[in-house]
């Protein structure tokens, strides 16, 4: 269970009216109140409703409403826990952590990102003040002629990079570390000689930001010759190309208001379609979808329209795209606009609005792109061009996770092709690619042998439940490791378990994404991640190995039963956390004690005082615990 008390100051840190505005913009006030159209359905009429005195919300239209943490849950789609987090990141706060030194850590990398966004943030003001200086002389034309106009540059920040290491001379007279501003992507430095100069020289600059608006990387475009044409700050610890959606920020108001994004390639794309009116537009940055731009593109969009390049370039990455699409189950299809014009920004500026708006109207599903896809690579009149195509379709339905729609798609191929559907369903299970049909964990025979060893104590048994509880609400795990210091299970083979669990949180594989969590449950993508890490917690081929693979198999099966009413998963965490956190409790001061028998013995005072101060507290934490219901 949540500690009450952070949740009370998290939300007594929090304006309902804040939240709501930043979310879905302009609240009217109605009286006491505030008034919106509803983000949760169209409407033509508000009666979406805010009352700023009970921060309380209510939608008199579909019905929904609740206080800010409901808010946030049905606006970003998580859970609880993920919900608490973004409010407490918004507030400043942070959350309690039972381990001091990770407490600290955490501390620490939240002041460092922090830094690094006021460095992008200065970079984004220096770039842009470059473009309107005598030296983006050339940036700004290539703008006039690309059709972008002055109000739509400064809307997203446009700015140019001059040669001679100017950023970095001009970071370093703002008292920048060096070691900050390379961390930051701004600069690179040369193994060899050590020099340090800017990463961007002579580029059109285009802030990339994040959901929250605040400045993560950078992309540049090359203004004369030279390769590479757009280059993008490279992997930091703000930024990650495969998981930025660019033009999120901008376009997440329009696009919650239509529950329909469309997603193109370029900057430049992004933003000819925002100046022409069509907001809802964003793009992945030249690469294919992915399933961490779906994470972020499901929280505010029902459904997504692609537009990509009408170039060879442009269909490929459409048809990468294909796989992730369906598996993620978000409606989706393929926009192509007519004509010879390569992309939206193009299309726009040779034929306006109007013929953009109608060619919108087009669309093709994913299913029958890739059939048309497939019939230009493959000359079906012959048995080799025939099975090839097969190969192809099969591959591509195998990922769809509805058995239903899988079948659906069988079908079609099955008419289309003149094949049976018996032989189809055969070349589906040859064909499946290995990283989409990976065995269940409960399948490997590395692993099946035998039973699970039993727990050895009480102790250990309550613990094996806890993690039980993580492998099928991995939600939960944030919140478990600010209650429970999961290296410090006793029993012999839930220790590695929950050390391995806490390898996979450190790296991001844990909690798995909520997009790729298959219709029967996430406990087997957990237990998947927990046994890759195994190897690295415990050494290969040892017992207690063998032992944790057979618990891990075990736990990703069935979930805990309730034996009675059925709880909610704040309820069992309660239930389940308190024992395992008790018994920890009770062991760090029996340790405690002796901390202080020791340190009197050898008379050192300090440690003697520190021990006990420590002490105190953990019989602090012990007295509310055991006073909890």
């Amino acid at each position: 269970m949540f500690n009450d008390d952070f949740k009370r100051r998290v939300k007594d840190a929090t304006n309902i009216v804040d939240v709501v505005q930043s979310a879905v913009g302009k609240l009217t006030r109605a009286g006491r109140n505030w008034k919106a159209c509803c983000p949760f359905h169209n409407e033509k009429s508000p009666s979406f409703n805010v009352d700023p005195e009970a921060q309380f919300f209510k939608c008199f239209g579909c019905g929904k409403g609740g206080d800010v943490f409901t808010f946030v849950m049905l606006m970003e789609r998580v859970e609880f826990p993920e919900a608490l987090k973004i409010l407490a990141d918004r507030a400043g706060l942070q959350p309690p952590i039972a381990d001091p030194r990770a407490a600290e850590q955490h501390h620490k990398d939240k002041e460092w990102k922090s830094y690094l966004y006021k460095l992008n943030e200065a970079a984004a003001k220096f770039y842009c003040a470059q473009l309107h200086s005598p030296a983006g002389k050339l940036a700004l034309e290539y703008l006039a002629k690309r059709g972008l106009t002055d109000e739509i540059c400064t809307r997203f920040g446009l700015g140019y990079s001059p040669a001679g290491g100017q950023l970095f001379a001009h970071l370093r007279k703002m008292n920048a570390p060096e070691r900050a501003i390379v961390a930051a992507g701004l600069a690179t430095q040369k193994e060899d000689t050590g020099r340090i100069f800017d990463f961007f020289f002579d580029r059109l600059m285009f802030p990339i930001r994040d959901i929250q608006g605040r400045v993560i990387a950078f992309g540049g475009r090359i203004l004369g010759d030279g390769e590479p044409k757009y280059l993008n700050t490279r992997e930091t610890a703000l930024f990650s190309k495969t998981k930025t959606v660019y033009g999120i920020d901008l376009a997440r108001e329009k696009i919650v208001e239509t529950r329909k994004a469309y997603v193109v390639e370029g900057y430049t794309d992004v933003m000819m379609c925002h100046q022409h009116g069509v907001t809802n537009v964003v793009a992945c940055l030249g690469t294919a979808i992915t399933p961490d731009h779906m994470k972020q593109l499901k929280r505010v969009a029902d459904e997504l329209h692609i537009l990509t390049d009408s170039d060879k370039a442009g269909a490929n990455a459409s048809e990468k795209s294909l796989p992730v699409l369906m598996q993620e189950e978000m409606p989706a299809k393929i926009v192509r606009l007519p004509g010879e014009a390569k992309d939206p920004c193009d299309f726009l500026l040779a034929n306006g609005i109007d013929a953009f708006q109608a060619g919108l109207q087009k669309t093709t599903e994913l299913f029958d792109y890739k059939f048309e896809r497939v019939q230009l690579k493959h000359n079906l009149n012959t048995p080799l061009g025939l099975k090839n195509a097969v190969e192809e379709l099969m591959t591509l339905i195998s990922v769809v996770p509805d058995p239903l729609v899988k079948n659906e798609y069988r079908r079609r191929v099955s008419i289309r092709l003149n094949l049976s559907e018996r032989d189809l369903e055969f070349e589906a299970k040859r064909n499946a690619p290995q990283s989409l049909q990976e065995k269940p964990v409960e399948d490997s025979e590395a692993y099946s042998a035998g039973d699970a060893p039993p727990p050895e104590n009480d102790l250990a048994k309550a613990e094996r439940e806890l993690l039980r509880f993580l492998f099928h609400e991995p939600a939960w795990m944030d919140e478990a490791v600010t209650n429970v210091d999961l290296r410090a299970l006793t029993g012999k083979h839930e220790k590695p378990l929950g050390q391995a669990i806490l390898k996979a949180m450190s790296e991001g594989t844990l909690p798995p994404d909520p997009s790729i969590i298959p219709e029967e449950g996430p406990s087997s993508l957990v237990a998947r991640e927990v046994l890759k890490k195994l190897d690295d917690v415990v050494p290969e081929g040892a017992y207690a190995e063998m032992h944790a693979k057979q618990v891990c198999i075990e736990l990703a099966g069935a979930a805990m039963g309730s034996g009675g009413a059925k709880l909610d998963a704040d309820s069992k965490f309660a239930m389940l956390v308190k024992p395992v956190k008790l018994a920890h409790l009770e062991n760090a001061l029996v340790a405690l004690n002796g901390r202080i028998r020791k340190a009197r013995l050898n008379g050192d005072t300090n440690d003697e005082e520190q021990a006990y101060q420590e002490a105190a507290q953990v019989r602090k934490q012990l007295a509310q615990l055991k006073a909890s219901k």
